[in-house]
């Protein structure tokens, strides 16, 4: 596994005194919006966890598919074969590995025909 990387505009970005400075909204209707502190600390902390691979990890466990009803995996899978697949994923997520819940996973098995893919 590698880290992210980040590419930063500069510096500055993270020192204490853009952590700590108050910033301005300027609304379409002209009137001024003041906040005391700018988002500057909560986003860069939660960018330096992505980037030290302390949030945002998944894992894949336990692989496992066949044809449906099947005991085995074959060596190469037929266009007309309906297949059962299935996998944990996990997340590294504050401290500690949980299991990765969201309704959008995808699943893509590529021959040079058809190209499949299917939301989990």
């Amino acid at each position: 596994l590698r880290p992210g990387v980040v590419v930063a505009g500069s510096l500055e970005m993270f020192s204490n005194k853009f952590f700590s400075s108050s910033v301005q909204k300027y609304l379409p209707d002209g009137h001024i919006e003041s906040f005391a502190k700018s988002g500057n600390e909560p986003f860069l902390n939660e960018l330096t966890k992505w980037a030290l691979q302390e949030k945002g990890l998944l894992s894949i466990s336990n692989v496992r598919h066949s044809i449906v009803n099947g005991t085995y995996a074959p060596a190469t899978y037929r266009i007309r074969d309906f297949l059962e697949y299935s996998a944990e994923i996990t997340e590294f997520k504050d401290g500690k590995v949980i299991p990765f819940e969201a309704d959008d996973v995808q699943l893509e098995f590529t021959m040079l025909v058809p190209h499949v893919r299917k939301t989990l």
